[in-house]
């Protein structure tokens, strides 16, 4: 299986993300490891890979 790409917009790429939401479930966590793509996260709630987004959004 192949991996999937990785898109991250211009201020995540800055500053990184603020932190991660599950695109399944809406479930929402602080980004805890920096170096680590919310992507690579797995939802505590689902399983399913988070999205990393900023505060506000």
């Amino acid at each position: 299986m192949a991996e999937k790409e990785v898109v991250q917009t211009e201020s995540e790429l800055e500053f990184g993300s603020k932190k991660c939401v599950c695109p399944k479930c809406g479930t929402e966590a602080p980004h805890a490891f920096r170096g680590v793509p919310c992507s690579k996260t797995k939802c505590p709630k689902c399983g399913s890979a988070m999205k990393g987004t900023q505060c506000g959004d």
